[in-house]
């Protein structure tokens, strides 16, 4: 896969969905520096120099079991970011796809998907991670990478792990989506850990039941389990 560095862009996002890059059939971008980026549901991603700033593009692939695909992309991302963590610290998954050191935010995923009709042509996927700094004054707890290793992050080097994983988890995730939900439960929370969220202007309470086929994340909530597609956690 091509990778193209670039040194200053509004987002990645925004970069690779241009024309020019349309002759790929996978293409990545990678940024120096991201003027605009964005998360879920059009959240700003407060971009520091010193980060990491990706996104992927790839034609006509994964169109199968492509509502895992968010989870396949943090378990990769995962276990790049293990190969530098200390072995004191704790990292998991917190659903659907941000990785938490220390129970601190590190990493955010982003998928999104462009379309002819109702066929899915292209899939972008795009990955900030917090390298050497993390922002300051949010409402969110944040880290970096940095403060949890002792040994030296090249971005470049980081990004060639993330991209060398993919070929092996597209294939699992059209043959064997199974084994996706069960990779991705084994670094997300553990069963049963309380969590809290928004549901229809109510704060929740429950208990995390992992996730199902479909997606979705379980929750038991006063005896019953519950299917949830679309969260905001507290």
């Amino acid at each position: 896969m091509p990778l193209i560095l670039i040194d200053s862009v509004d987002s990645t996002m925004n970069e690779i969905k241009k024309s020019k890059y349309d002759f790929y059939s996978a293409v990545a971008i990678l940024a120096k520096k991201q003027t605009e980026g964005r998360g879920r549901r059009n959240n700003k991603w407060i971009s520091e120099p010193g980060n990491l700033f990706l996104s992927i593009r790839l034609k006509n692939r994964t169109l199968i079991n492509h509502h895992l695909l968010s989870y396949m992309v943090s378990i990769i991302v995962f276990d790049a970011l293990k190969n530098y963590l200390n072995k004191n610290k704790k990292m998991f998954i917190k659903w659907p796809n941000d990785i938490h050191i220390n129970n601190k935010k590190a990493c955010g995923i982003l998928i999104e998907f462009l379309s002819s009709g109702n066929t899915i042509t292209d899939i972008i996927i795009g990955i900030g991670i917090n390298i050497q700094s993390n922002p300051k004054n949010i409402n969110k707890l944040v880290t970096n990478l940095a403060m949890h290793c002792k040994k030296k992050i090249k971005i470049l080097d980081l990004t060639k792990l993330v991209l060398s994983s993919l070929d092996y988890w597209i294939n699992m995730l059209v043959i064997n989506k199974e084994s996706i939900i069960d990779e991705w439960m084994k670094r997300s929370k553990h069963i049963n850990s309380k969590i809290q969220f928004n549901f229809k202007n109510k704060l929740v309470v429950g208990l995390y039941k992992g996730i199902s086929t479909d997606g979705a994340i379980k929750v038991l909530v006063e005896g019953k389990t519950n299917k949830f597609f679309n969260l905001e956690f507290i």
